[in-house]
């Protein structure tokens, strides 16, 4: 998943995000958002939404929650909600455009796992720079990781 993917569900309040319920359609949409066919296209999303028409749902729920494990097990969480997820973009392609010097669309496309990593070791580097002790991705507002891998385990527990 890459923060565009991830802006994307999130902006549609994808439920396997949101700790809620979900019906085949919404199945149907995150996989497609997620698919390297993936354009905002009625006709593309049809067509794929055809070709998954048979999809086993409960395999598939199985290996969203899996995915979304991996995709988040190198976020933290933390007992600030202060910050929304359009600000963990916002914060995510100004440390890294500063950091690295790259474009918002290249950072946008990188796998979140890269991006908790790399976001690791920038810290790492400035805490060890200023003497100081660091804590994993304490500055930004951890996507309340802990949450999303809640949902889906209880979505893979509901359909299992």
């Amino acid at each position: 998943m890459t923060l565009n993917h991830f802006f994307l569900l999130d902006g549609i309040e994808s439920p396997f995000l949101k700790n809620r319920s979900f019906t085949p359609g919404d199945l149907g949409v995150f996989l497609w958002i997620l698919s390297p066919d993936y354009k905002p296209c009625d006709k593309a999303r049809n067509q794929f939404i055809k070709s998954i028409v048979n999809v086993n749902i409960a395999e598939a729920v199985n290996d969203i929650s899996d995915y979304l494990t991996a995709t988040f097990q190198d976020a933290e969480t933390s007992e600030d909600n202060s910050k929304k997820y359009a600000n963990f973009i916002a914060y995510m392609v100004d440390m890294f455009a500063r950091e690295y010097g790259w474009q918002t669309d290249y950072i946008l496309n990188l796998p979140m796992r890269q991006i908790y990593q790399l976001a690791t070791a920038i810290g790492e580097r400035y805490a060890k720079q200023a003497g100081e002790n660091y804590t994993k991705l304490r500055v930004i507002d951890m996507m309340e990781a802990q949450a999303l891998l809640d949902q889906a385990r209880k979505a893979k527990a509901q359909n299992n």
